[in-house]
């Protein structure tokens, strides 16, 4: 499931990387890139709470919330500075584009680890 999220991802976002894309266009492609980030993160806190006991739970919660603020914390904080570096260089369209494309290229790198996660046994 998770590896099918992220494929819905990044086919979400590959609209916002061309200059010049309908709104309708891009309105669809929110839902698309909204239903694989759904995915990939029941997935994950699927896989996060499997094996734990009862009394475990709430730490756990509280754990993969906080991975989950951090991690989108830095993640815009990446997406703002490659933005900032591609307005110095180009019209806001063509930053915008860039910057996708970025958003792009780390959502298929995320693939790497579901890959490997998924060759573990029992997690098929």
């Amino acid at each position: 499931m998770v590896l099918v999220g992220i494929a819905l991802t990044t086919i979400g976002t590959i609209p916002f990387a061309f200059a010049g894309t309908t709104y309708v266009l891009l309105a669809i492609a929110l839902v698309v890139r909204g239903a694989g980030l759904s995915a990939v993160n029941l997935a994950v806190l699927v896989g996060a709470f499997r094996e734990l006991e009862p009394r475990q739970i709430p730490d756990a919660s509280s754990t993969t919330r906080i991975m989950q603020q951090l991690g989108g914390a830095f993640g815009a904080a990446t997406l703002a500075v490659v933005l900032q570096d591609q307005l110095t260089g180009h019209t806001a369209r063509i930053a915008y584009a860039h910057s996708f494309a970025w958003a792009i290229a780390f959502t298929v790198i995320a693939a790497v680890p579901a890959v490997l996660l998924r060759r573990r046994p029992g997690l098929e």
